[in-house]
Order: structure tokens, then C-alpha cells, then sequence
């Protein structure tokens, strides 16, 4: 089934953190969003926990 011919996105979208092998959940959502709309305050959220700014990659 292609996007097109489907009512509804496929699924909850997930936004992670990995550091030191640890996979951390830092949203998640099954409604359409912008996930810029939250990067800063995930950005934030790890520069408190792990005192550094994340690498983007």
C-alpha cells in the first residue's frame, strides 16, 4: 500500500537519544507533527542530563 492510497501515516513517530549504547525515548506520537517544533526542548533536555550538547548526526 503506498502513502497515497492510505488515510492515515504509517504508525507513532519516535524521537530517540542514544549515549554510551543507552536508547533513551524522548517523544513519541501518533498524530502528525513538526518534530522542530520540539527539537530544542529535546536538545535541552540532554544538555541538563549529560551536561554537553548531543552530536547530531
Amino acid at each position: 500500500m503506498s502513502k497515497a492510497k492510505a488515510k492515515t501515516k504509517f504508525g507513532a513517530k519516535l524521537n530517540i537519544s542514544v549515549t554510551s549504547g543507552f536508547t533513551r525515548l524522548e517523544h513519541s506520537n501518533f498524530d502528525a507533527y513538526n518534530e522542530s517544533e520540539i527539537l530544542i526542548a529535546i536538545i535541552e533536555r540532554y544538555r541538563a542530563r549529560e551536561s554537553c550538547c548531543p552530536i547530531l548526526r
